[in-house]
This record gives C-alpha cells, sequence and structure tokens, in this order.
C-alpha cells in the first residue's frame, strides 16, 4: 500500500500538509488514525502553527498501531521514534495499510535522520519536500 512521506525543516508546513489528507477522510467509511511521539512535549495532539489540529494518539512507540483495523495511518513527527519502530511501519505497508508520514528530513548539520533513510529505502509512493522562508 501506498507510503507518503512529508518531509522538511521546522516551519515548513509539514504538519498542515498531513492534517489536509486527513480532514476528508472525517467524512469517509475510512478507518484512520494520527499518532505523535510521547517526546513532543509541545503538543497534546497533532497540530500545525497555523493553528489547525486534529486529535492523535501519543504514543512512546508505534506498536499500538498494529492492534488495529485502521486503513490509513498518520504519523508526525516520525524523526523522534525509536529506529525500530520503522520495523512497524514496514509492517503496517505489509498489512496495506495506507501510511502518510511527517517529520525533519535532516538534524542541525544537514545529515538525513536513520529514520527518514530507512524510510526512504522503503520506496514511498510520494516524497513531498516542503521549504520553509527563514
Amino acid at each position: 500500500m501506498p507510503l507518503t512521506l512529508i518531509l522538511g525543516p521546522m516551519k515548513s508546513g509539514k504538519s498542515f500538509e498531513l492534517l489536509s489528507r486527513f480532514y476528508p477522510l472525517q467524512y469517509s467509511q475510512e478507518k484512520f488514525a494520527l499518532f505523535h511521539p510521547q517526546l513532543n512535549v509541545r503538543d497534546e495532539m497533532v497540530c500545525s502553527r497555523n493553528g489547525v489540529g486534529m486529535e492523535t494518539f501519543k504514543v512512546k512507540n508505534l506498536k499500538p498501531a498494529l492492534n488495529t483495523e485502521y486503513t490509513v495511518i498518520g504519523i508526525d513527527e516520525i524523526h523522534m521514534f525509536a529506529r525500530e519502530d520503522m520495523d512497524t511501519v514496514e509492517e503496517l505497508l505489509f498489512r496495506r495499510v495506507d501510511v502518510i508520514i511527517s517529520g525533519l528530513d535532516t538534524d542541525y548539520q544537514g545529515k538525513l535522520f536513520t529514520n527518514i533513510m530507512r524510510l526512504l529505502e522503503m520506496g514511498p509512493d510520494q516524497v513531498i519536500f516542503k521549504k520553509a522562508v527563514c
């Protein structure tokens, strides 16, 4: 099933892009869920800087996503999850779940996060690179 990555620097609209793909699902028959890391202490839900937000599961790892009948899973701030959680993403794809992921692509030195490298190796169907204005 499709893997979509939404990548870019801080304040580039990654979370807003993720949310824009999930808002229409509220009016469909799709079973979907959004997840974001407990390490993110800034927000209690997936939230963009322009005030748009949506309820989410705040989790320590992505294993809870496997215990569901969801057909679409969204994951925000993927760079904050452990490397082992990329195995969970791979399992979701194997189970034919659509997975849409957003997060920072590089660290402050411009090096790709390990999680992003692993996700790119999975051959995503779509990679969206967002840009920010400094």
